[in-house]
């Protein structure tokens, strides 16, 4: 007999965190960072003196809150009630659209020049909040050479009111003159359990789940909150599990028809939040574009970023969903070596776990796994992913 767990509605449980986190007394956006605090005293300092310097780094692994605590700095420098989370411009910045909030992030492999000579063009222009205008430039260390001596150039010349903030993982290639020319702020890795119990903190999600994402490859804080947010994909994650379970004992016309199940759960996943934030972005910007041709060149760097978006969001699914097929054949070869049990990312499914593992060998689990790794490493560049989802389902089971 399969036994699957049931889920609270998630929704009811974020609306009461974020309630819980408005009536604070001393609520900043600062309070939704976690494991950070040498990084954050530092900068509220700094909001406190209200003496900013023109340009930072944010250096530090993946998954430590560099982006967010970047525009909550930001959010921070432009607020009356130093990041009060619900004035016009901190929702604005938070969204990423606000109108003197510029972003930089990689278009395939690299930041060009062009990018970065853009950026130039709108500092050149008159602020439209008459605030503190922000610069941030995601995996800046993806500049190209041109790229970076174009920032140089722009570093030293510093504007008025005007913050840039590089982020990356990897200061070292950097080149050191713009790192000198930059206020350098460390941020730590988080670990697993700390990682788990502020889940359970922040978000008072049911402990099993807090555990299963904290466990999973690869994650961290923010991609486990977004998961959380998301609303649909835990309830995907049962839906596949759930499929999983059957699959050891289905023939090959059934497992094709399981990988189209899952194919069809991934199309299903929303992309309303992209769309209302762009549609956002787009409104505001009817009242401060100069005239209708800037408003068409916003408009097309607008569908620009919606397009990219669109793509992370896809890729993100596919990752989600390879995560959770991952996790399962890993509890399985962890039972199999009779391995601590507190290693194991789906508890809650342990019955079924127990069951499969008696009827697969170890050198079957490795393999499948070394093909969920191959898919994942195909998935950057321009891969057929029902066929390859077939493929992989063909493999699973007996």
């Amino acid at each position: 007999m399969s036994s699957k767990p049931c889920h609270k509605s998630q929704k009811n449980k974020n609306i009461k965190f974020y309630l819980k986190m408005s009536i604070k007394k001393k609520f900043t956006l600062f309070d939704q960072i976690v494991g950070q605090e040498k990084a954050l005293n530092y900068l509220k300092e700094i909001v406190t003196r209200r003496s900013f310097s023109h340009a930072y780094i944010f250096y530090g692994p993946i998954g430590s809150g560099k982006k967010l605590t970047a525009l909550s700095f930001i959010a921070l420098l432009n607020c009356s009630k130093r990041g009060c989370g619900v004035c016009d411009s901190c929702k604005q910045i938070m969204n990423k659209s606000f109108s003197d909030l510029l972003m930089v992030e990689p278009k395939g492999n690299y930041i060009l020049v062009d990018d970065i000579r853009e950026i130039r063009n709108k500092l050149s222009l008159k602020s439209y909040s008459g605030k503190v205008r922000g610069v941030i430039i995601d995996e800046a260390d993806l500049m190209t050479e041109e790229a970076s001596n174009a920032l140089l150039k722009t570093l030293e010349e510093p504007q008025l009111n005007t913050v840039f903030i590089l982020i990356t993982s990897r200061p070292n290639r950097i080149l050191s003159t713009i790192n000198s020319r930059c206020q350098a702020i460390n941020f730590t890795s988080i670990s697993r359990d700390e990682v788990e119990k502020q889940l359970l903190d922040k978000l008072e999600i049911e402990p099993q789940i807090a555990k299963f994402l904290s466990r999973l490859n690869n994650y961290n804080f923010y991609r486990a909150k977004e998961i959380v947010s998301d609303g649909k994909s835990l309830e995907i994650r049962d839906q596949i599990l759930g499929i999983l379970t059957k699959i050891y004992d289905s023939d090959d016309t059934q497992k094709i028809e399981f990988a189209s199940k899952v194919m069809n759960i991934m199309d299903k996943m929303s992309t309303d939040e992209i769309d209302k934030q762009m549609t956002e972005k787009l409104n505001i910007w009817k009242n401060f574009a100069l005239s209708p041709k800037h408003f068409s060149k916003v408009r097309g760097e607008i569908d620009e970023e919606k397009r990219r978006a669109l793509k992370r969001k896809t890729l993100l699914r596919a990752n989600w969903v390879m995560d959770i097929i991952s996790s399962w054949y890993r509890d399985i070869l962890l039972l199999k070596y009779e391995l601590n049990n507190k290693l194991i990312t789906n508890m809650d499914y342990y019955k079924n776990l127990i069951e499969i593992k008696e009827k697969i060998e170890i050198k079957k689990l490795i393999n499948i796994l070394s093909e969920i790794q191959y898919i994942r490493n195909l998935m950057d560049i321009n891969i057929n992913l029902p066929l390859a989802m077939e493929t992989l389902f063909l493999k699973l089971g007996g």
